[in-house]
């Protein structure tokens, strides 16, 4: 059928990827990050929000592609990011070697029987001694995911996981919804999600694993206060996603 025809099709020819990273003030892991990921792609793209450090530097003689502007907030710096790539396939991760490339090639696989894949750090097998993910995290992103499924009950997939930025999608699917998107922040993450679940595309969430920040500590869920203004975002963009579409449908 034509299902199988598109996967055959896939798995027979070689697609373009390309890395997309968001950072700012990472000097000290990024050159560990752009070495880990830069054989498994294409290119490595480091949308870089004005850092004072040397994280732009280190980045290019690692070997990565950086794009340095005051881009207004995490969301923001992926999106221009992505901008910047030719890519069939758009993979994101972190700065911060949270993500490894280890994880990588299950997603590429996965892609080819659907549009985006979607890690999942709240497994505990899968957490690693020392990662960011207590129990109280590993809650918030577990209620926040099922609270997706529950409100988009024509996705199959049940999240469990709101915030994970490690993924890869098609490009071409990516283009088709570009245009409505509104977080230039954290919570561009579950609004990805919902936009390619709401055009009806299939996403699968699979689990990854999710390790201690190489060095320092992290500007968005670092602090129990920032953990909690985060999670607060992304609980207002998902109602005001499905009020839109509440009324647009």
């Amino acid at each position: 059928d034509l299902y199988n025809l598109k996967k055959i099709v896939k798995k027979n020819k070689k697609f373009q990827i390309d890395l997309i990273i968001p950072a700012y003030e990472e000097e000290k892991s990024i050159k560990y990050v752009v070495n880990d990921f830069k054989d498994k792609v294409n290119n490595v793209i480091i949308a870089n929000k004005d850092s004072t450090d040397q994280t732009e530097k280190v980045a290019l003689d690692a070997g990565a592609l950086v794009f340095t502007d005051n881009y207004s907030g995490y969301g923001n710096a992926i999106r221009e990011g992505i901008k910047k790539s030719k890519a069939d396939i758009i993979i994101l991760a972190e700065a911060d070697g949270t993500f490894r490339s280890s994880d990588l090639d299950k997603i590429i696989l996965l892609l080819n029987e659907s549009d985006m894949v979607v890690g999942t750090r709240t497994n505990p097998t899968f957490i690693q001694y020392g990662a960011s993910m207590d129990m109280k995290k590993r809650f918030f992103n577990i209620l926040y995911g099922k609270f997706i499924s529950f409100l988009w009950p024509g996705s199959s997939t049940n999240f469990t996981d709101v915030g994970c930025t490690f993924r890869g999608f098609w490009r071409k699917h990516y283009n088709m919804l570009e245009k409505n998107f509104i977080s230039n922040d954290a919570s561009f993450a579950p609004e990805l999600t919902i936009e390619f679940i709401q055009k009806g595309y299939r996403v699968i969430e699979i689990p990854i694993n999710y390790h201690p920040r190489v060095v320092g500590e992290s500007k968005i869920s670092g602090s129990f206060y920032g953990s909690a203004k985060t999670a607060l975002k992304m609980l207002k963009l998902i109602l005001i996603k499905r009020l839109i579409y509440f009324f647009k449908d």
